[in-house]
């Protein structure tokens, strides 16, 4: 680095406190009065969130005058106004409790909060209980915060592995599951069979199928499906196609139009989606569903496919 920007990230205010950087060289700044903080970070998020998580959160909290309980769950592989059609259900007859509900990475997030009191924990966890009733496997574990994650641990509880064949998310999938930490131990590997004649040379999808039904179809999905079992002998593994825009879309097969699939032991399932948003949005939401496929082939009781006892914790 140039001398003077070393010279620059070097100053510090007379009394504060440095705050380390683990991923830049950009040190962050803390100071305190008796009823203040006052803390500067750098602006890379990169480098912001994990200073903010690390370093400067804990220092929060060590201030934080407690007069609530939180409890946080995250619901995967349904729509937003399910999930809180289905919460307000759940927890109506429990009082006291307040309900938020965002969008959080690939899941739902709900949040309860309570005034803290000699009940209130007992209330969070027949709040909890309540929510586990009525979502069943899709209510996930405390530890997991996305349901890619989720997934690896289905699969590393049942002993499977697994593998991915993707042509409009272009690895997307294999993406979001190989940002988890130790997937090495459930995920093998995948193929980007974007054009069709990947798919017939790789994947074994017969030509007479891409030229009557084309690639975007149940028909080359499941034989996308086919060659992820039979070719690369994995127990396990999600495949999809789509339209994904903001071209190449037909008054039959729409922009958004998307073939997901997944199997897994004794179970497959291959299903026709249709997605609005911009391009990004679309792949997003392709990766997003394959993956809650797949949980839900390997934990939903066969009779019924939305809610089951079939939890992993």
């Amino acid at each position: 680095m140039p001398s003077d920007a070393i010279d620059t990230q070097a100053q510090v205010p007379e009394g504060a406190e440095i705050l380390p950087n683990d991923n830049g060289t950009a040190p962050g700044l803390l100071m305190i009065s008796p009823t203040t903080l006052w803390a500067l970070l750098p602006g890379p998020p990169r480098e912001m969130k994990p200073m903010f998580e690390n370093y400067l959160l804990p220092r929060i909290l060590e201030r934080e005058e407690k007069h609530l309980e939180v409890l946080t769950v995250r619901i995967c592989g349904l729509p937003e106004s399910r999930v809180e059609a289905g919460a307000d259900k759940a927890i109506a007859g429990i009082p006291g409790l307040h309900f938020a509900i965002c969008l959080k990475n690939d899941c739902i997030m709900i949040r309860l909060t309570t005034p803290e009191s000699q009940d209130s924990h007992a209330r969070l966890e027949r709040a909890r209980k309540a929510l586990s009733d009525e979502f069943g496997f899709r209510l996930m574990p405390p530890d997991c915060i996305t349901a890619a994650q989720y997934l690896g641990k289905i699969l590393l509880a049942k002993g499977l592995v697994m593998a991915t064949a993707e042509s409009c998310t272009g690895g997307g999938i294999a993406h979001a599951l190989t940002a988890i930490p130790g997937s090495s131990e459930w995920f093998v590997g995948g193929m980007v069979t974007y054009a069709n004649e990947w798919k017939h040379n790789y994947l074994g999808v017969k030509n007479k199928t891409l030229e009557t039904y084309g690639a975007v179809s149940e028909e080359t999905v499941h034989e996308m499906l086919n060659g992820l079992c039979i070719r690369c002998g994995v127990p396990a593994g999600v495949a999809v196609s789509g339209i994904a825009g903001p071209g190449g879309g037909t008054p039959e097969k729409p922009v958004g139009t998307v073939v997901i699939g997944a199997f897994a032991p004794g179970w497959r399932s291959v299903r026709t989606m249709h997605y609005n948003g911009l391009r990004d949005t679309v792949r997003l939401r392709s990766a997003s569903s394959c993956i809650n496929l797949l949980i839900e082939g390997l934990l939903a009781p066969k009779d019924d496919e939305s809610k089951g006892n079939g939890q992993i914790h």
